[in-house]
């Protein structure tokens, strides 16, 4: 159809088969799904049955674990390249501690002239894209390690710890380790 990845159209996949997604051009983004809640949840269903309870009307909802984000969902509304060159820098970046000025450096623009353009085309600045990033990062790193709160601040590209703590309340109204215990709670 003459459509481009990511820049035309994005695609996701499903299941997340790492191996896959990583040999798609470009990577494919991707559902994973939570395939030992499933199987907790059914294994519990097929021994209530055993049991002679009753078939039930409907199957148990079983919410996605999170949509991992690779190359080929990897686009902004925007046709600003100086734009989309910044997002991608700080998509690739954010978590080593990237600062504005260096993406406005890799969009070959000015400071100023790059928070405008920002603003224009995304309706946020660079400062809170990069805290965007650097949020979803840490999430995702609470969702699948053990590491401390310091190393999760630290691997995300938070200055500080308390900077990760500000930005998780104001944003998830929850502190890190409060969504770290909701999210094993879920399965």
């Amino acid at each position: 159809m003459g459509l481009r990845v990511p820049e035309d159209v994005a695609v996701v996949g499903v299941d997340n088969d790492e191996l896959f997604c990583e040999m798609c051009d470009p990577p494919l983004s991707s559902v994973s799904v939570p395939w030992e809640t499933i199987g907790r949840a059914m294994g519990a269903r097929m021994h209530a049955l055993l049991e002679g309870a009753a078939l039930p009307a409907s199957l148990p909802v079983v919410r996605p674990a999170e949509v991992v984000v690779r190359r080929s969902s990897d686009s902004y509304a925007t046709r600003d390249e100086a734009v989309l060159c910044a997002c991608r820098h700080i998509q690739t970046h954010a978590h080593e501690g990237c600062s504005m000025a260096t993406v406005a450096r890799m969009a070959n623009v000015s400071r100023r002239a790059m928070e405008r353009r920002f603003r224009r085309e995304l309706g946020m600045s660079p400062r809170r894209m990069i805290e965007r990033v650097r949020l979803r990062t840490a999430m995702h790193l609470l969702r699948i390690t053990t590491l401390s709160v310091d190393q999760v601040a630290e691997r995300s590209g938070f200055p500080s710890n308390a900077r990760l703590f500000s930005v998780f309340r104001r944003t998830m109204g929850m502190t890190p380790r409060a969504y770290r215990i909701a999210c094993h709670a879920q399965g």
